[in-house]
């Protein structure tokens, strides 16, 4: 019998196979007791911003249901992609998990040129958790009162009126956008660096108009600081039920014009089965609770119940397919 050479390569093989077994074997044990120590949550955007009191509000319940402290850490820069890179890097051990979003999960890879990470295969979906509508809003400077007179404004003045974003390729830019195209209106488009300058300039007319999430809209609608025109959904918010949606006011192709983001559960990559399903277990209860409801209620985010890790990647797909297709048609990029 011929002696067995191996190169070098064929070694480094050997070895890397070996490890990756190894730490399979090892994560599935640890698996049984799953957790036996805190679970770290990356919020990948500012601490005191929306998205991170949604996150604490959920975190807290969790905590309940898992038996250990999950402790929120803020990780932002890039547009979210820093903490995003911090869980993508991290081992699928279940103990650092990722508070994503449509942004940072659909919009971030469908828009822009240097994203290097595929929300598909480089994360395990646990649970969607919140689900935050869009709506359509105006300065009270603009001098309309509803989504019809605004439709008829833009059509007899194309390029004259103004609209802010919090940055190009985020959902309030994306979400103009779209329903400008579905419409065949056109305006101008102001990006900021975020959206409380946003909110500020449109309430002193500087800008006329904006799209915006239903929590961060839902106070200045009530109080008639702006006009809540539109709501980029198929049904309407339980927040501003007096603001029409998309069927309501008879916008085309609604499926095309919709516009709903959500806040979900990620980790890491190979994360394993009986890991997720321990935390989607845990999700489950804590979105369930008429506590977290009801506080999630006041902000105007509805819950989402009866997201399983696969339902929750199916939704992932369907809209990370959806929203290449548009940055396709529409050519916007992010730089």
């Amino acid at each position: 019998m011929r002696p067995f050479h191996a190169s070098r390569r064929q070694v480094l093989h050997l070895v890397l196979a070996t490890s990756a077994s190894v730490a399979g074997v090892r994560y599935a044990h640890a698996s049984d007791d799953y957790p036996s120590r805190p679970v770290r949550m990356i919020v990948p955007y500012p601490a005191g911003g929306g998205v991170d009191v949604q996150a604490r509000v959920v975190a807290e319940r969790l905590k309940q249901a898992l038996g250990q402290p999950v402790v929120v850490e803020n990780i932002s820069g890039a547009g979210g992609r820093i903490g995003l890179d911090q869980v993508l890097r991290s081992a699928p051990d279940g103990y650092n998990l990722l508070w994503g979003g449509l942004t940072s999960h659909v919009l971030n890879p469908a828009f822009a040129t240097d994203v290097k990470y595929d929300s598909v295969a480089d994360f395990t979906s646990v649970g969607m958790a919140i689900e935050n509508p869009i709506v359509l809003v105006a300065s009270l400077k603009l001098g309309v009162s509803n989504f019809a007179e605004f439709v008829a404004l833009l059509k007899a003045n194309p390029d004259k009126y103004a609209y802010g974003s919090a940055g190009v390729g985020t959902s309030t830019h994306i979400g103009v956008e779209m329903l400008l195209q579905t419409l065949g209106l056109k305006a101008l488009h102001v990006p900021y660096k975020g959206s409380a300058p946003v909110m500020n300039d449109l309430y002193v007319g500087s800008i006329q108009f904006a799209v915006d999430s239903v929590g961060a809209t839902t106070a200045r609608i009530q109080a008639r600081e702006l006009i809540g025109l539109l709501v980029l959904n198929t049904t309407r918010s339980g927040a501003i039920p007096d603001v029409p949606c998309l069927v309501d006011a008879g916008v085309p192709g609604v499926d095309n014009a919709k516009l709903v983001s959500w806040q979900g559960l990620f980790g890491p990559a190979k994360l394993p089965q009986p890991i997720v399903a321990r935390l989607n277990k845990a999700l489950e209860e804590a979105l369930a609770d008429p506590v977290v409801v009801s506080k999630l209620k006041a902000m105007g985010l509805p819950v989402m119940l009866g997201y399983t890790p696969e339902k929750s990647a199916a939704l992932l797909r369907e809209d990370l397919a959806r929203w290449k297709e548009f940055a396709r048609t529409s050519g916007i990029r992010i730089d």
